[in-house]
């Protein structure tokens, strides 16, 4: 790609030193305007108000007629001359050549048909035959583009040289555009991405637009068809800027730049499709004109937005600042050479496809570093896919491993301790040491069965079937089947009928009772109430159950509801540290709430339930 540029650099200003060789037969330049168009080529010969003009004539949109005298030498071998015409997109020159007894006149232009010229070329041409010392032509310039006229006068052989340098250059050119034009078509077949195929798009209509002003649409039209080249040029001229601005749009989009900029696009994308519509309905020049003044418009505004930008992106706002930097000035001073508010050069013949050029390559490397950088975050994302399932793939065989070992945990533990506790009946154990075994038999039996609850609760085994329960009778049951009964004082106002799963409120309610009477003072009594109560406007029962704290003291509130917690006073006791997670997780469960607080100095748990 760099070597392509360098190349096309030499070469263009190989191309350009035409007039440094001296190759060059024109003696004098003048131009004359004729703003109404009416001048007979007999007044303009007697015109005195001619004006010197260079080899570059550029006078903007205008309707009027631009006549161009032309003095020229006779070549030493007297070979014929041809005046060398550019750009080949002007819609009709004609030529006032001097014969004996009058003018003889011909025609050129992209309105008239190809195989109707002196000869197949790259450029607007005319043959003829100055006498010595010197010939005096005229050219009359009538066109719906841009008045833009550069005429030269080459000896046959050199321009035919100087066509084979420019063919030269053009091909080049073209060839680093559909370059780009492939990496674009990769790009997007690879990535899917929509900013990358709009610049597809754009330089697709971009080399169809340089192939439509470098006149390489004329060979192929039919002699009947060939205004319709002057009208495709003209279109291809508009859709270009259009697809231009949208591409822009939807990259600073990107960059959440101000709402009333973004307007500013909007109104130069609906201006270009009016101008479209202005060609296709035989009106031209306004729709051109237009045009050119919204490409005058559009770096300003394009500047302006990247300069507003307020969110970082890829490429980085200060990148995509200095592309719109470089980008802005060629096309400006070109822009403002062709409406001929600033002298114009023989470069600015070379200035479309210069900007082009630029234009392309910057937004190929802001493209390729925005594909390289999204194609690194996909590996990356798709890298923290992989690991993300292998971790479930993990997480799930431990789940799986944990499942088997509370089957097997439950079976392989419940059946001793009923063979235990059956062996103590049997040999009729009574007094402290019945009880001391029945309790220690107990422990660990609610260790395995919350081990199993807990289980099936991260197992997503824990269905609820919900249906209407008193909570009296709930909480009496509890009460008489705990091992406290006596310590348990229960206050219960009158209260309708809850609709919630029985057996999950018991696993709750029954760890709440049985973690009060274990870490309460001794001989103390619970205390435990159920009252009718709101809760965000919705409808609920409150219980509490109160108590106060033994020898483990008070639980951190930060983390008693965390799963294994147990407060440094609480190991003398015998416990997992799942309970209260057991009860936090089916509260949740059944779209209740659990709280814990320390009001006076004692130990409180709140539970809302919902009606």
């Amino acid at each position: 790609m760099r070597f392509c540029l360098q190349l096309l650099a030499w070469v263009l200003g190989w191309s350009l030193s035409v007039s440094a060789w001296g190759n060059d037969l024109v003696i004098s330049r003048a131009f004359l305007v004729d703003r109404a168009g009416v001048l007979s080529i007999d007044h303009v010969i007697q015109a005195d108000d001619f004006q010197p003009v260079g080899p570059m004539l550029s006078k903007g949109y205008t309707d009027a007629v631009h006549w161009l005298r032309l003095s020229v030498t006779a070549p030493d071998r007297g070979d014929t001359v041809e005046l060398r015409i550019r750009p080949t997109f002007l819609d009709e020159v004609r030529l006032f050549e001097p014969v004996p007894g009058g003018w003889n006149t011909r025609v050129t232009g992209d309105r008239y048909s190809y195989q109707d010229r002196d000869r197949a070329a790259v450029t607007l041409a005319f043959v003829v035959r100055p006498q010595a010392p010197q010939t005096v032509y005229y050219l009359r310039l009538k066109t719906s583009s841009a008045s833009l006229l550069h005429v030269e006068a080459l000896a046959s052989r050199v321009a035919q040289i100087e066509d084979m340098k420019l063919l030269g250059i053009q091909a080049l050119y073209l060839g680093v555009m559909l370059w780009l034009l492939s990496w674009a078509v990769h790009d997007y077949a690879n990535q899917r991405q929509a900013i990358t195929g709009l610049f597809m798009m754009c330089q697709l209509v971009h080399i169809l637009y340089d192939l439509a002003t470098m006149g390489y649409l004329a060979p192929f039209l039919p002699t009947q068809s060939a205004p319709m080249g002057d009208l495709a040029t003209s279109l291809l001229v508009v859709a270009a800027t259009l697809f231009g601005i949208l591409f822009h749009r939807v990259l600073l989009r990107l960059y959440m730049p101000p709402k009333l900029l973004m307007l500013g696009m909007d109104v130069l994308i609906g201006l270009a499709v009016l101008n479209m519509a202005l060609i296709a309905g035989g009106l031209p020049r306004p729709a051109l004109q237009s045009n050119a003044v919204s490409v005058l418009v559009f770096p300003f505004l394009f500047l302006a937005v990247a300069f507003s930008a307020r969110r970082e992106g890829v490429p980085s706002r200060f990148m995509l600042r200095i592309f719109y930097s470089l980008v802005a000035l060629p096309m400006i001073i070109s822009l403002l050479s062709i409406l001929s508010w600033i002298k114009a050069g023989e470069w600015l013949l070379h200035a479309p496809h210069i900007h082009g050029l630029i234009s392309s390559g910057l937004i190929f490397l802001i493209l390729h570093l925005r594909s390289r950088q999204l194609f690194r975050e996909g590996q990356q994302a798709s890298l923290a896919l992989e690991l993300t399932q292998q971790h479930l793939h993990l997480e799930r065989a431990q789940k799986e491993e944990q499942r088997r070992f509370m089957v097997m945990l439950t079976h392989e533990l419940k059946t001793p301790m009923s063979v235990v506790r059956l062996s103590l009946d049997a040999m009729k154990v009574q007094g402290p040491l019945k009880q001391h075994a029945d309790r220690a038999l107990e422990d660990m039996n609610g260790i395995v069965e919350l081990c199993r609850q807990v289980d099936q609760l991260e197992q997503r085994q824990l269905i609820i079937r919900a249906q209407p329960c008193r909570m009296d009778d709930i909480l009496n049951d509890l009460k008489q089947n705990s091992w406290a009964p006596a310590r348990l004082q229960v206050s219960i106002d009158p209260l309708p009928e809850i609709n919630t799963d029985p057996q999950l409120l018991r696993i709750v309610l029954g760890n709440l009772i049985n973690n009060a009477i274990k870490y309460a003072a001794p001989a103390t009594d619970i205390e435990m109430t159920a009252i009718a109560g709101h809760r965000q406007s919705r409808l609920g029962v409150f219980i509490t159950i109160q108590n106060q704290p033994g020898t483990a003291g008070f639980p951190d509130p930060e983390q008693v509801f965390q799963k294994y917690y147990r407060s440094p006073g609480a190991y003398g006791k015998t416990g997992s540290g799942l309970g209260l997670y057991l009860v936090h997780s089916v509260t949740e469960l059944l779209g209740g709430v659990i709280a814990y607080d320390a009001p006076q100095d004692k130990i409180r748990f709140s539970l809302w339930l919902p009606y």
